[in-house]
């Protein structure tokens, strides 16, 4: 059987018309999702104006991978595909629809892992009841910090090619004013891989998240999840840095400090 090549447009359009639901548990949005036949890409559905945000955004997206390609520089970003409007009209009733989607990548391509994280930095309901919890529900940073006994262990080089890379994409977030990120995270059960990758990085800091940032910071102690870009960038980085464990080793010990 003939080698597929995922870059082939034939092959992406034909991927895209064998598309499954997808019930992607455990996220506060309540988008739609789907996946293609062959897991490699998911649909995910967005609002108006997140396509248009992600249309002004998309140039400087492309800008940004396209230099870290020539540069060698690994990318934390989780690649986006395409943004398409989706619509159909029935001739007999007269009815319509339309649905905006992006086309992503899907982290857990090939991937055998039980628990998936969706972390964000911060601790403000951040946490799913263990006792409640269902089989494919995504874990928030609250249970990453409560499993005490089974952290998250990567060699220092490891670690020092994560951050650099966290550092350097959340930079150019922060700078095209995108905050409300996740880092989604698992371990592969067969290989023990990191699988890692930033999700979710086309809202910007508009008026509405303004207005959510304001309320949520009157109705409680905690800093709200949406906060300025730079304040968000902030968090996450440093919060990243905290989840993942260094493990010493003979060649390049605990290794130096980072600063944000």
């Amino acid at each position: 059987m003939p080698k597929v090549n995922i870059m082939d447009p034939v092959y992406f359009i034909r991927s895209l018309s064998r598309c499954i639901k997808y019930d992607a548990k455990g996220g506060k949005s309540r988008s739609a999702f789907c996946k293609v036949a062959d897991d490699r890409f998911i649909l995910k559905q967005v609002k108006s104006i997140e396509i248009s945000s992600f249309e002004l955004f998309a140039p400087h997206y492309l800008k940004h991978v396209t230099k870290a390609l020539e540069d060698k520089r690994p990318l934390t970003l989780a690649k986006i595909l395409g943004a398409y409007s989706i619509g159909f009209r029935n001739s007999r009733t007269g009815s319509s629809k339309r649905l905006d989607v992006l086309v992503m990548e899907n982290l857990l391509y090939e991937h055998s892992t039980n628990k998936v994280f969706d972390l964000k930095g911060s601790m403000r309901s951040r946490f799913i009841d263990p006792s409640k919890e269902s089989s494919g529900d995504v874990l928030l940073d609250e249970n990453l910090q409560s499993i005490c006994c089974n952290p998250v262990y990567v060699y220092p080089h490891s670690k020092c090619v994560l951050m650099q890379a966290i550092l350097a994409d959340t930079e150019f977030l922060a700078q095209n004013a995108i905050m409300d990120y996740s880092l989604l995270t698992c371990i592969d059960d067969s290989t023990g891989e990191l699988v890692v990758g930033i999700i979710d990085y086309i809202r910007t800091f508009t008026l509405d998240k303004r207005v959510e940032m304001f309320l949520k910071k009157t109705a409680g102690k905690t800093l709200p999840t949406v906060v300025y870009p730079k304040l968000y960038r902030k968090r996450f980085c440093e919060a990243m840095d905290k989840y993942f464990t260094v493990v010493p080793d003979k060649w390049t010990g605990l290794g130096a400090d980072v600063k944000y």
